[in-house]
């Protein structure tokens, strides 16, 4: 059999990136895409405000420590020569898929308040909001007699009574 060497400089090593390199893959996704991934979230019917939160949750929970502890298991290689997330392969479509689930969530979250607030408004009767029936309602229930008096009578000779005054109906 005949040996062949290998150059080794020539050979490019995959190895998975460290933890600095993951970072700052990460790092560079927030400085570089932050813009366009908020403007695509406020295109498909984003507040603004909650696309930030959307964004701001999905780099949360790509810099968790558990998140990259998932992708040393993964065994996803990371090459240097490459730019931006190709930089892992397949680093992209991860991201993706943490993004629609944050904004499944979302939409998933207005649906539920959307409910709740249907069913509220379902159960409110008008008539039980008019401040005319309120003060009917209210003055039915008091406990005042029919001529609309209350009596106090101070309390002096019941002492088992915490109470200093009692009404008098």
């Amino acid at each position: 059999m005949k040996q062949e060497s290998i150059d080794a400089p020539n050979v490019i090593t995959s190895k998975v990136a460290s933890n600095n390199e993951y970072k700052s893959l990460i790092v560079d996704f927030y400085t570089n895409q932050r813009k366009g991934w908020i403007y695509n979230l406020i295109k498909r019917g984003v507040d603004k405000n909650d696309a930030e939160d959307i964004f701001s949750s999905v780099i949360e929970y790509l810099l968790s420590p558990q998140t990259y502890q998932n992708y040393l298991k993964s065994n996803k290689k990371y090459n240097q020569e490459k730019t931006g997330l190709a930089k892992i392969t397949g680093f992209a479509s991860f991201i993706f898929a943490i993004f629609r689930t944050k904004v499944s969530n979302y939409f998933r979250s207005c649906k539920r308040k959307l409910d709740a607030m249907t069913k509220f408004a379902q159960t409110l009767n008008e008539n039980d909001y008019n401040p005319e029936n309120i003060v009917a309602n209210t003055e039915e229930r008091s406990s005042a007699a029919n001529g609309g008096m209350i009596t106090l009578i101070q309390n002096t000779y019941n002492t088992k009574i915490n109470l200093s005054y009692k009404l008098a109906a």
